[in-house]
């Protein structure tokens, strides 16, 4: 799972000169290449602001354009930045200085795709409206919707109650789920008329053995099509 661990200029700011200091190694990522290493040498002015110098540890050859960094110190979830590539040369690479800094933790639990009429209700808390979309897979501490959400909802936001109706792939039975309270981690567009949404739930809901025991059979048709 991703989060944003960083995004005010200050801070970024700070976290990429400890980067220099400790001489951290950065993963240098880009798609259809292999990644590489770089390390942070300096913050540095640019016509636009702040821009990011790393220098190789071995010559490579880059692609212009984007690139994501990652980095992991001790006793510490793995983070990383996405970026800009402005200059290259055998060396060096110059960068822009990243907007926000995103930390990834590993899912303690699988995630498991729903069948198609699997759906979820739900009302932002302070509002009255209630909203019907569709589960699009789901873990033991959070899932994916797809569906008309209103542009007001927004990352953080509180769902309560959050009910889901669960079905299975090879049996007409419904597992329906209610969830004591859910907090949006993060929003997306999917299209013209729908929008992406990954939702975890932040309190110990009732129905969570029957949540186990919806996944524990979806693995069983997992491994037995």
């Amino acid at each position: 799972m991703r989060r944003v661990w960083a995004e005010s200029p200050e801070t970024i700011t700070q976290e990429i000169n400890l980067l220099i200091d400790d001489q951290t190694r950065l993963n240098f990522c880009q798609k259809t290449a292999p990644n590489q290493v770089v390390f942070l040498s300096a913050i540095e002015p640019d016509d636009s602001g702040s821009c990011i110098k790393l220098t190789k540890r071995n010559a490579f050859g880059i692609n212009p354009g984007e690139c994501f960094l990652f980095y992991k110190r001790v006793n510490q979830l793995m983070r990383g930045f996405k970026s800009l590539v402005l200059n290259n040369d055998r060396k060096n690479i110059t960068a822009s200085l990243p907007s926000e800094i995103f930390e990834i933790q590993r899912r303690k639990h699988p995630r498991l795709t729903t069948p198609g009429n699997s759906r979820a209700t739900f009302i932002p808390d302070g509002k009255q409206r209630l909203i019907t979309c569709r589960v699009l897979d789901v873990t033991l501490d959070g899932a994916r919707l797809v569906g008309n959400f209103s542009s007001s909802i927004k990352k953080d936001d509180i769902l309560k109650p959050l009910s889901l109706s669960l079905c299975l792939r090879y049996s007409d039975l419904e597992h329906k789920i209610n969830i004591t309270q859910a907090r949006v981690a993060w929003v997306a567009e999917r299209s013209k008329d729908q929008r992406l949404m990954g939702v975890y739930f932040t309190e110990q809901n009732t129905d969570l053995e029957q949540l186990k025991h919806y996944l524990h059979l979806r693995l069983l048709e997992d491994k037995s099509a």
